[in-house]
């Protein structure tokens, strides 16, 4: 994890889990957000399968030139991507792990600026299913962010992190270790697993393979 937004919200969402897997979305507390309440964001997934945003902040929106609520996750992105970023998004709802995206946004005429997106799983109710909170944090100094939206954003690599439970619950880092990739995912031909510290990186794809954890 590299962006302020990333690292706050996964330690927030790992304090909250107590020694669960997953914590339950309406422990949320709004107002404990807001250091980086702009750059999070919420799905939901719909009958039909689909990631809606149920949820984004004023940083999200200016990302995409628009208000992002109610819209499909996968629309965000490059077309011939989108299938896989919904495929991370059942792995997440489905195995419960936390995962960090490497991408790419841009207007047309600037060039790509790295974006960092978190995703982490909440606890499936009898009401609410496979909901997923999350981030999303460009590279400081974007000049265009506000003023230009982006084009769709371009995957280049996608990270789950796999967990243990928490033996004490004002631990503010969970217990991390290498686990295979949850199955219907992906798998760039280039994946591989590396370790640092207290996390398990699955790697894959192009130019945000250096991407630094806790720098």
């Amino acid at each position: 994890m590299r962006q302020a937004a990333s690292k706050f919200l996964f330690n927030y969402w790992n304090d909250l889990r107590k020694g669960r897997a997953t914590p339950v979305g309406e422990h949320i507390d709004p107002i404990a957000l807001n250091p980086h309440i702009g750059a999070i964001f919420m799905l939901r997934r719909e009958e039909g399968g689909a990631f809606i945003m149920a949820l984004a902040g004023r940083h999200c929106d200016a990302l995409a030139g628009a208000p992002l609520r109610g819209v499909a996750f996968r629309t965000l992105w490059d077309e011939q991507q989108a299938r896989d970023v919904e495929k991370v998004c059942y792995g997440v709802a489905e195995s419960l792990l936390p995962v960090v995206i490497g991408a790419t946004a841009n207007p047309s005429g600037y060039a790509p600026a790295s974006l960092e997106i978190m995703l982490l799983p909440l606890r499936p109710t009898s009401t609410r299913d496979g909901m997923i909170l999350g981030s999303m944090a460009l590279q400081p100094g974007v000049e265009w962010l506000g003023l230009r939206p982006s084009q769709p954003f371009r995957l280049i690599s996608h990270r789950f992190l796999a967990l243990e439970p928490i033996k004490n619950e004002h631990s503010t880092h969970a217990n991390l270790k290498p686990q295979h990739e949850p199955r219907k995912i992906m798998h760039y031909p280039s994946q591989k697993l590396r370790t640092r510290g207290h996390l398990a990186i699955y790697e894959g794809g192009q130019a945000l393979n250096h991407h630094k954890i806790g720098g």
